[in-house]
């Protein structure tokens, strides 16, 4: 009697058959960079019978083992994954991602209907070992991270914008206590005329025991992680699993939009992470005299910080039964921005508003905002909703595997409002790009919510939802991680002209007035009086970057500039940097 091959085993071939050929496509692939966008790359490569023959070689192995140990479903993963992140690595983009993802998706579904004994036994493990994983996962993110961005730092890869102002206005701080630049403005200037952010007062005793730049980003990452904290009592307090506590962890140490901020250097903003999940988390705890110390700290990041505090207000008018602490927080909130933007306006540079010019004239003031959202708001979705603001979206979402909106409860969704008001609504590109620094209090917000919805749903549709967040979130890591690793290779490719630079920089009084080229401000930052090159202030030294593999040239500020208006050259590194000090 012919035996028939069941549906299920139909659907095993059929995944080793994709698997097979992911890895033939993969070992072709993976020493070629950016063979995924070029059209000739198979040109050389014949398919019969070289590719053909390891294809089905490659088939008929996974289809034996998988007839004897069912694990399709973990060579179709395994391979996707291999594959997706080489070629996204090498010529990624948000639709080729999109694209990927897409496919991701319906292998993940696979993997879920065939590997419930498997996961059953990874959750086993990861129960018993919760603390361990968890730990392992945060020093290695962490380590990666910190050496990375210290890469940046040490390969003169970090501009004067912003890294420089803050590393002098450091300096400053542990000098005289006030917070002083002269590069922000190209005047001597309080930084907190520009944004009033006493907040950074917490960095300065560690900036005190090693008083470095380096010591600003090792401590920022460090802050970051601590978020961990929060988020695991958040995670109790919701009655998390350990295997999902566990992968909530990971999500959290490896999420695609908290990792790419930091490669933008030292920004308060990053602090609103930690520090929003620590008020989320004592609310929920009911720790108020807490809760009140904690929304002051949040408005100490930054005058628009209060945004993130009225809004966590406003949830909880609507979704909780103690509703005098939202009206108090929300309440303490509009009076503190109302005071900020007074200060900035009366005695500082001026709120930044002009990130609105899409929707108000600059020189508004905030309630016109409000009145053009509400008599217009179809212009909210018009300028919300454009291209490079739905692959924003996406970064930020689909790494959390959507699960922040997956709820039937509305008032939930108010916790999405200031992604709309702070990332979407201004045409400033910044603020909705992942590498940068305005991410972090929407990222506070949406962890808070996807602890908030996991255990509202299904097993399997969590599992789901888990697997496809971890796929997106290896993809995304993959697709950016070049620009990453590039530091690295900046500080071992050019490591004699680091080290000519440091040289040369060593030369220059520690007292002495500078202008320099953007990308020397940081390391040159630790005295009272600096510029950029292009500055109209006298100066005794004028540093100038000269590789050619980094764009610090300013238009007219070159060494002819210099020689021709009498200045001295001190220092000549032929494609590396020149110093000259000022005419006698």
């Amino acid at each position: 009697m012919k035996k028939h091959i069941s549906p299920q085993r139909w659907g095993d071939l059929a995944a080793c058959a994709i698997s097979a050929w992911c890895f033939i496509a993969y070992n072709l692939a993976v020493g070629t960079p950016g063979a995924a966008a070029l059209k000739n790359f198979a040109k050389d490569i014949p398919l019969l019978p070289v590719v053909l023959i390891a294809f089905l070689l490659a088939f008929a192995i996974t289809a034996l083992i998988t007839k004897v140990i069912p694990v399709a479903h973990w060579l179709l993963l395994g391979t996707l994954t291999l594959y997706g992140s080489t070629v996204l690595y090498s010529a990624g983009n948000q639709y080729f991602y999109l694209s990927i993802l897409a496919v991701f998706a319906l292998a993940c579904a696979y993997f879920i209907n065939r590997a419930g004994d498997d996961l059953n036994k990874v959750s086993r493990f990861t129960a018993r070992y919760a603390p361990i994983v968890i730990t392992v996962i945060g020093l290695l993110a962490l380590a990666y991270l910190v050496t990375l961005t210290l890469c940046r730092l040490f390969s003169y890869s970090s501009p004067c914008f912003d890294f420089g102002i803050f590393a002098q206005m450091f300096h400053n701080m542990l000098d005289s206590f006030q917070p002083l630049t002269t590069c922000e403005r190209d005047k001597l200037l309080s930084h907190f005329a520009v944004h009033i952010s006493p907040i950074f007062y917490l960095y300065l005793p560690f900036y005190a025991l090693v008083p470095h730049p380096a010591t600003l980003l090792v401590m920022q990452a460090v802050f970051l992680f601590s978020g961990i904290i929060p988020l695991l009592l958040l995670a109790r307090k919701f009655s998390l699993s350990r295997p999902l506590t566990v992968i909530v962890s990971a999500l959290y140490f490896t999420y695609p939009a908290m990792i790419g901020g930091c490669f933008y250097d030292l920004h308060e903003n990053k602090l609103l992470l930690p520090l929003l999940l620590w008020l989320l988390c004592l609310l929920e705890h009911k720790r108020y005299g807490l809760v009140y110390l904690f929304a002051f700290l949040v408005f100490f990041v930054k005058e628009d910080a209060p945004i993130y505090v009225a809004f966590i207000a406003i949830y909880w008018i609507f979704a909780k039964p103690r509703k005098r602490h939202g009206i108090a927080l929300l309440v303490l909130s509009g009076l503190y921005f109302a005071g900020a933007v007074y200060l900035l306006e009366r005695f500082g540079e001026g709120a930044m508003f002009g990130r609105y010019n899409n929707f108000i004239d600059s020189k508004d003031s905030p309630l016109e905002l409000v009145k053009t959202v509400l008599i217009n708001p179809a212009l909210v979705l018009y300028e919300s909703l454009t291209e490079d603001k739905l692959g924003f979206l996406a970064y930020m979402l689909l790494p959390l595997g959507l699960l922040p909106l997956l709820t039937r409860r509305w008032s939930r969704l108010i916790l999405i409002l200031p992604m709309v008001l702070v990332n979407l609504m201004p045409d400033y590109h910044y603020q909705h790009n992942i590498g940068y620094q305005y991410t972090y209090g929407v990222a506070a917000l949406l962890f808070y919510l996807l602890l908030l919805n996991l255990p509202e749903l299904n097993a399997k549709t969590r599992r789901g939802l888990l697997l496809f967040a971890i796929s997106a979130t290896v993809l995304l890591t993959a697709m950016r991680m070049p620009g990453q690793i590039n530091y690295l290779r900046r500080v071992t490719a050019h490591a004699e002209d680091n080290q000519r630079i440091a040289a040369a920089l060593e030369l220059i009084p520690d007292e002495a007035a500078v202008r320099s080229s953007t990308m020397f401000v940081p390391q040159l930052s630790q005295r009272s009086t600096l510029y950029e090159i292009g500055t109209y202030h006298p100066t005794e030294y004028a540093v100038l970057d000269l590789r050619p593999y980094i764009n610090a040239k300013v238009e007219g500020y070159d060494i002819d500039f210099f020689e021709r208006n009498g200045w001295n050259l001190v220092v000549y590194e032929e494609n590396v940097i020149a110093i000259f000090s000022a005419p006698s």
